[in-house]
């Protein structure tokens, strides 16, 4: 599978390949994509709920979409200056972070909170501990539960 990745004015910048279950590496992303200075699913925000879901990986973001929310993927376990400067371009009132029910989704949603701190107001959408990533869950009910039913670890507002 094949996605292109577009920067946050629409044009394509690149694109990752998600190879099938158990070949490795996972992601194969094309070569000069600077995975650090775009948000994959950005150009496509339209801010319908107000806040903006955080992810790791393109097909997250793109589950959350088809189940009715905005997304935005890291590409990766790491989240840049860029990267935080964007989701600021797009000027959520919410961040939710959607991060891997793994050490290092733990750490990226510290990360998020420490860099809105005093900005936006932050939360963690909370998974069930027998899934991996949001796109593990289901059910589209299930997902607007966890979106729903997320815990607020900043109350900061712009």
């Amino acid at each position: 599978l094949v996605i292109p990745v577009n920067s946050l004015d629409g044009q394509m910048v690149g694109w990752v390949c998600r190879k099938m279950p158990g070949k490795m590496p996972k992601y194969v992303y094309s070569a000069g994509l600077e995975k650090s200075k775009v948000l994959f699913g950005a150009d496509k925000i339209t801010m319908m709920n107000n806040f903006l879901v955080i992810v790791e990986g393109s097909l997250d973001a793109i589950w959350l979409d088809q189940n009715g929310f905005d997304a935005v993927a890291i590409l990766g376990g790491y989240i840049s200056k860029r990267q935080f400067d964007i989701i600021e371009e797009l000027r959520p009132t919410e961040v939710v972070t959607c991060f891997d029910n793994d050490d290092v989704g733990r750490r990226l949603t510290g990360d998020v909170f420490d860099y809105f701190s005093n900005r936006r107001l932050v939360s963690c959408a909370n998974l069930p501990k027998n899934k991996k990533d949001i796109q593990d869950v289901k059910n589209k009910s299930e997902i607007q539960q966890i979106i729903k039913n997320r815990t607020i670890i900043y109350g900061g507002f712009v």
